[in-house]
């Protein structure tokens, strides 16, 4: 058992073989494919960038919070390792059967909209059992960022950071400094300044 098969096989703990059974395209990031061993399949993405494990890391946190709101199917994240030939290796459930049907999008786009008002649902569910439920320590998210570094495509990401608009985190901690990037070897700076600007009198 050689290279990925190896590095599946230890972290799993599955001491026989493991089978490619297909490389999965589509992205531009990081390669992808999916693993069997016996009845047991799994999707894996991996990478040889430097900073493949913190990417990974990060998007398995993203997974595991999205799943915990049960607004939209997402696979499980099972753990993300470090490659020994360099990169790291993110496991996680394999979801069988999808394919990209245009009758999915309305369907997808309430779920979004559900996701991007969990939390604030949940302020409002709080706000009203607060008369009646023993308040403890706070579990509630009133901010906007994240706990920990992320990544926009493999090149730039946000420090983890907390702003109270969205409109800050967004504009602020996201464009501003993405643009800011892009400006160092292209003339869209002048568009990147002029987005912001716009932004900033929403």
């Amino acid at each position: 058992m050689e290279g990925l098969e190896r590095v599946i096989g230890e972290v799993l703990s599955f001491p026989g073989r493991v089978v490619k059974v297909k490389d999965v395209t589509g992205g531009i990031v990081n390669e992808a494919a999916v693993y069997q061993m016996e009845s047991r399949t799994v999707f894996v993405k991996h990478s040889k960038r430097e900073n493949a494990f913190d990417m990974f890391q990060a998007e398995k946190v993203g997974l595991h919070l999205i799943t915990e709101t049960q607004c939209i199917k997402t696979p499980v994240p099972h753990k993300v390792v470090r490659n020994p030939k360099g990169g790291a290796v993110f496991l996680m459930e394999y979801l069988d059967g999808l394919e990209p049907l245009h009758s999915y999008w309305e369907k997808l786009g309430h779920q979004m909209a559900k996701l991007h008002m969990f939390n604030l649902d949940c302020i409002k569910r709080s706000k009203w059992m607060e008369g009646y439920v023993r308040q403890g320590e706070d579990p509630l998210v009133r901010k906007f960022g994240f706990s920990m570094k992320t990544f926009f495509g493999p090149n730039f990401s946000v420090p983890p950071i907390w702003t109270d608009t969205w409109q800050e985190y967004y504009v602020c901690h996201l464009i501003k400094p993405l643009f800011e990037e892009i400006g160092k070897v292209s003339a869209i700076a002048l568009l990147g300044t002029f987005l912001y600007y716009e932004m900033l009198t929403i």
